[in-house]
């Protein structure tokens, strides 16, 4: 338009403003990397800040580092709570998961529809690495404790192994749900003695849920194989004693009646077959004693 004898452009296009002159072409070498690409043209880097500048819309960020740190904690403390107190692992799973997703999109959007940029990439890593660690540890000690009784505890030895079973049925687990009586068990038996395996019955199909609903599962096995003959040992219901005090409390609160079953005997060891014989009937007796052991539930 310059050489043109009729400009057909208007004189004061540029009247007030800035104009930048720069090249595009990499070979030129006016090229920077950016977070958004690893070859920008330097003139659009440099139009963009005036830009920010004149209009007041550059990017920031806050500078509290407590901020961060808190949100971290925050996260790695809820997750924490619905372990221990416990709330059921799909919902901790499904809450997780949305506050993960729900922190990276308020990420994005601040980062898109406001001039503040909240880089919230610590407290997501600081929440994932700690819940990924714990729920490897509580996997972990499940099967650990699942498979406690079938351990070979002395090789080469041919014997048994004294065993308390005990069988907790709460009425209802309407009030409380089946993980979270699980919990307080477990938390109210591990720290009287070391030992215990608690478990609850799976779902299964329709008619062995309908079988074995709302049952507990608690035995305790002794380490120390016997070669002597079997004989009746008291230690049974001083064990039982902690179970009915625990199933108790755990009851008395939520105000729901319970019955507690148990049986004592030899676990038969060195021998799978005869093993696996023994534990069933070990367990068939407490199922069996049930009705003959409702725990006394105060209002």
């Amino acid at each position: 338009d310059f050489l043109r004898r009729d400009g057909q452009r208007a004189s004061d296009e540029f009247t007030n403003k800035i104009v930048i002159i720069g090249s595009t072409a990499s070979a030129l070498f006016d090229t920077k990397p950016t977070p958004m690409e690893k070859i920008h043209p330097g003139v659009e880097i440099l139009a963009t800040a005036i830009g920010n500048i004149k209009n007041g819309d550059w990017i920031t960020q806050p500078k509290n580092p407590w901020l961060f740190t808190a949100l971290a904690l925050g996260l790695i403390w809820v997750t924490a709570l619905a372990f221990l107190t416990g709330v059921k692992r799909k919902a901790i799973d499904m809450v997780f998961a949305g506050s993960q997703v729900g922190l990276m999109a308020f990420t994005f959007a601040s980062l898109n529809l406001t001039t503040y940029y909240l880089d919230l990439t610590a407290p997501i890593t600081a929440g994932l690495i700690y819940f990924s660690l714990a729920r490897v540890y509580a996997y972990a000690e499940a099967t650990i404790m699942e498979k406690y009784v079938w351990i070979n505890v002395e090789e080469g030895v041919d014997g048994w192994q004294y065993t308390v079973v005990v069988v907790v049925q709460p009425e209802s687990l309407e009030e409380i749900s089946e993980e979270r009586f699980l919990t307080l068990l477990k938390r109210g038996l591990y720290g009287k003695k070391v030992g215990f395996t608690i478990e609850a019955f799976s779902r299964k199909p329709a008619g062995i849920e309908k079988a074995f609903q709302n049952m507990f599962l608690i035995y305790w096995v002794e380490n120390h194989v016997e070669t002597k003959p079997w004989e009746v040992e008291k230690s049974g219901e001083q064990t039982v004693y902690l179970v009915r005090d625990v199933a108790r409390s755990i009851c008395e609160n939520d105000r729901i009646g319970c019955k507690l079953g148990w049986c004592q005997g030899p676990l038969t060891y060195g021998d799978e077959k005869l093993r696996l014989e023994a534990w069933q009937q070990l367990v068939v007796k407490a199922m069996g004693n049930l009705k003959d052991q409702p725990l006394e539930i105060t209002s």
